[in-house]
């Protein structure tokens, strides 16, 4: 499923009418798509002309346990169906109790994550309207969003709004290790008035990375559909605000693709750590000398040295003549491999001059200095079958 945040600390900037009417655009589309209102005001449900005396179950009894101890109820249980397609979790004043009735809850921070989990077999996307400020409920949709829309007027005091934004997505990011993409989305343009060019061009140049290509002109329709409690789906199709949603929910779904590669990578990137850190057990397990048909393959671990050799009675105890190599990148595991044939061996390790016992090698004997000396006993094929019989 994927989720949308719609989050500005800035009122006015569109953040309603943008929820409503994108999620509008989507279910239009074909996508089966939910509005989740967190926002304690419940512009939103409003907007969808849900009365809050109708409203039973909002979504503050999606993120906190019931009085009776039993779990969360379920987004897709207490959702309103608004259009086909179109469905609404709706909030209400309770929302504005959540910091308090979650204060020292594990994972409070997951609540609305876990809640959109269980209800991704239900919906295709999900809207999220946040509330004007910064609070444990926006801390929840940033966490739970693959992508964070910040819509900004072009007005004054645009650039502003947006910086708090993003510093607050970057924020919960650090808290929380989960990223989102940001997208910021110019509303209620209108390229008749000096101020709105300058701000726009200004946007263009300070968030050309973040910028949808998608511009939300003004639009008198799309207040009056709000005061009407309709989408401009519904209310009027084919107007200019109806065509920019449009546009805005065409952007979004091209991105879908993007998104689901970025979470396969990161999928990878965790797959490939965890191979890497068997690997790495694996070759622990295999230190030490290890008997092959054409020969000896001795492995020994060396963090930080500069040079591993192998001197024993195969080679005169001469370590010059057992020179050790690792692999490049890996300056940990050092390898030799000998053409030992059956016999017993005698050997140690020198490093960086210091000669040492194999310590992957239990088997030793005491040398005549009273140290001990690694022992390596090689039998041929043959002859470990013909002591069997």
């Amino acid at each position: 499923m994927r989720t949308i945040a719609v989050f500005n600390q800035k009122g006015g900037c569109g953040k309603t009418t943008t929820t409503i009417h994108l999620a509008a655009c989507l279910a239009e589309a074909g996508k089966r798509t939910l509005i989740v209102d967190l926002d304690a005001q419940a512009h939103a449900t409003m907007g969808c002309n849900v009365k809050m005396t109708d409203v039973e179950c909002s979504t503050f009894d999606c993120l906190v346990d019931r009085e009776d101890g039993c779990a969360p109820l379920s987004l897709a249980d207490i959702a309103w169906e608004v259009l086909p397609q179109l469905f609404l979790a709706p909030g209400s004043i309770m929302l504005s109790a959540v910091e308090q009735r979650l204060s020292g809850a594990a994972r409070r921070e997951e609540r609305l994550r876990e809640a959109l989990t269980r209800a991704a077999a239900v919906y295709e996307w999900a809207v999220i309207d946040c509330g004007p400020a910064m609070s444990l409920l926006s801390v929840n949709a940033v966490r739970a969003a693959d992508t964070v829309l910040i819509p900004a007027e072009t007005g004054y005091f645009c650039l502003q709004s947006v910086e708090r934004a993003r510093d607050t997505v970057n924020l919960v990011a650090q808290r929380t290790g989960h990223r989102p993409r940001v997208v910021v989305v110019p509303t209620m343009y209108d390229p008749r008035t000096k101020s709105d060019r300058a701000a726009y061009r200004q946007m263009r140049t300070q968030f050309a990375a973040e910028l949808s290509e998608t511009t939300v002109r003004f639009n008198a329709k799309l207040k009056e559909a709000a005061a009407a409690g309709s989408p401009i789906t519904e209310f009027f199709p084919g107007c200019r605000g109806h065509k920019d949603y449009q546009a805005l929910a065409q952007e979004l779904m091209a991105d879908t693709f993007a998104i689901q590669l970025e979470a396969a990578q990161a999928s990878a990137q965790v797959t490939a750590v965890a191979e890497s850190a068997a690997i790495s057990q694996l070759t622990e397990e295999l230190l030490g000398p290890q008997t092959a048909v054409d020969g000896v393959q001795f492995v020994a671990r060396a963090p930080g040295a500069k040079r591993v050799q192998l001197a024993g009675n195969f080679n005169g105890w001469n370590p010059e003549a057992g020179s050790m190599w690792h692999d490049e990148g890996d300056g940990h595991t050092w390898r030799l491999k000998l053409p030992l044939g059956q016999g017993r061996y005698e050997y140690r390790l020198v490093i960086d001059g210091r000669w040492v016992a194999d310590p992957a090698n239990p088997n030793s004997v005491q040398n005549e200095f009273g140290e001990f000396n690694s022992l390596l006993e090689v039998v041929k094929p043959e002859m470990a079958a013909v002591g069997a019989q």
